[in-house]
């Protein structure tokens, strides 16, 4: 990713979709502490554009995350919304530790780990967030984190305008019919 190496496959998806098969594949892992892991997305949202395979390795780095850092009994809640520039927030929010506001934006830097990870022995690298840094940004995305110390963690992927598929020309693309890269790029140039 950093390298500029990872190409994007550019198709229409469901965002719920996706969110619903991260927490599919991490629902053991919720279980094995008990966390409830809670969806808070309508299913109404338009589809956006974007590397699936990239945005469902986003969702479970960002799932892993939140599961590891909660504490047993706790809590993860999942939500996405429109926002005022017509781009799509989808924000996973945790009850974990926190980060401290110093080391916020550290963390999203290649193996980086906060020090209550490190002090708290949690295993890990310190790629998984900048490997969602790397993501959103051959996405043209943003990936902000709000955090205060004993009350949890919430990370904000931030989807923009472009890529949220709405109106008639959004409908077009989105639309199952339309099969091919080129058939959606010719919809995209003339729309």
């Amino acid at each position: 990713i950093e390298a500029g190496r990872r190409e994007v496959q550019e198709e229409p998806f469901d965002i719920l979709a996706c969110v619903k098969s991260a927490q599919a594949l991490l629902h053991g892992k919720a279980n094995e502490k008990s966390i409830q892991l809670n969806v808070e997305i309508t299913p109404s949202l338009p589809k956006l554009m974007g590397d699936l395979r990239g945005v469902n390795q986003i969702l479970i780095n960002l799932l892993t995350n939140a599961i590891k850092f909660t504490p047993a009994g706790g809590k993860v809640v999942v939500s996405a919304a429109r926002n005022a520039s017509g781009g799509m927030v989808l924000s996973v929010k945790d009850n974990g530790p926190g980060i401290p506001a110093h080391e916020v934006q550290s963390v999203l830097n290649s193996f980086s780990r906060g020090s209550l990870a490190t002090k708290g022995a949690v295993d890990g690298a310190g790629l998984r967030l900048s490997i969602v840094k790397g993501l959103m940004d051959l996405h043209g995305g943003d990936v902000s984190i709000v955090s205060e110390v004993g009350k949890g963690t919430e990370v904000l992927i931030t989807f923009p305008a472009h890529r949220v598929l709405t109106g008639p020309r959004g409908e077009i693309i989105a639309a199952p019919n339309v099969q091919s890269e080129s058939q959606r790029k010719l919809i995209a140039i003339t729309g």
